[in-house]
């Protein structure tokens, strides 16, 4: 597999962030500036919040440890969990933004 790489502002090359492997939403790399993790970075997706760790000194490692989790365990554990949420009893009382976000996460996946 190729991974893309896209510079940064110091004019490196950085890996390019893929899906989540829970969701296969967009990921992006979050830079904590405030709070008890402040000057700690983590990748984190757009879509349903999964994270990283939080890297403080040794970030160069960070998006190639968010690149190569595996997807099958986790999202095969995600979606049960997610079932057993729309299965609840508060399931409707849920926001309509978070039932809509947990149908599109147990939707089958389009092929590209």
């Amino acid at each position: 597999m190729t991974i893309d790489a896209t510079p940064t502002q110091k004019g490196e090359r950085e890996e390019a962030l893929l899906p989540c492997p829970f969701c296969g939403g967009d990921a992006e790399i979050v830079h904590i500036e405030e709070g008890e993790n402040a000057g700690g970075s983590c990748v984190c997706c757009k879509r349903c919040n999964a994270s990283s760790n939080v890297e403080f000194e040794f970030k160069e490692n960070f998006i190639s440890n968010w690149n190569r989790r595996s997807s099958s365990k986790a999202e095969g554990e995600m979606r049960e969990a997610l079932t057993l949420v729309r299965m609840s009893r508060g399931w409707q009382d849920m926001a309509g933004e978070t039932r809509a976000i947990i149908d599109a996460a147990l939707s089958p996946k389009e092929s590209a």
